[in-house]
């Protein structure tokens, strides 16, 4: 220990040049600190945002689901051969303001903040399927009573059209869902 002491005494410059050294390293160590915080950062929000995305997506499945579960409502309502059934569910207006209430819900939902081209084209082409089958069951509704042969063209179009292009669309949301959940769980 002596002899260090001896030595820095005689070379006086050596304390700036480690004093110079200290300060690089130490400008250093706050450089890699808050990159390194920086990083993490980023991390936790692209996290964050993609767990939001993905809970917007199951919130957009479940509106789906409801608008399926309320078109087949009127299907087997519109294809029963019960009068009172059609007059009561469909003709009374509670399933009108049902659509109403769910195509504003759809065009107000915020699909571009749903994650990635592929699910806003699936989410944008179940809403537009759901309106079309609304479209539908209304035209269906206003003909019921003669059964004519606009009854039979809207009904038909909703059973082999709009409610299986609904099916289809939510299946491929329910899947784009599964992959992401997978995806946030590495």
């Amino acid at each position: 220990m002596q002899a260090l002491i001896c030595w820095f005494e005689q070379h006086p410059g050596t304390a700036g040049w480690f004093q110079a050294i200290g300060v690089i390293i130490s400008l250093i160590g706050a450089i890699c600190v808050a990159s390194y915080q920086n990083r993490a950062q980023r991390t936790l929000a692209t996290t964050e945002h993609r767990r939001n995305e993905t809970q917007r997506l199951k919130t957009f499945i479940a509106l789906g689901e409801h608008a399926g579960e309320l078109v087949r409502t009127s299907d087997s309502h519109l294809g029963s051969e019960q009068p009172e059934l059609v007059a009561f569910y469909t003709v009374s207006g509670y399933q009108r303001s049902s659509f109403d209430a769910l195509t504003r819900t759809f065009s107000a939902f915020p699909y571009l903040e749903l994650p990635g081209t592929e699910t806003l084209s699936f989410a944008l082409s179940l809403s537009d399927s759901f309106t079309l089958a609304s479209e539908c069951i209304a035209a269906a509704v206003e003909c019921w009573p003669q059964r004519h042969e606009a009854f039979g063209r809207a009904y038909r179009s909703l059973t082999e059209e709009h409610l299986p292009n609904m099916d289809y669309y939510l299946q491929e949301l329910r899947t784009i869902l599964e992959n992401q959940a997978g995806d946030l769980k590495h």
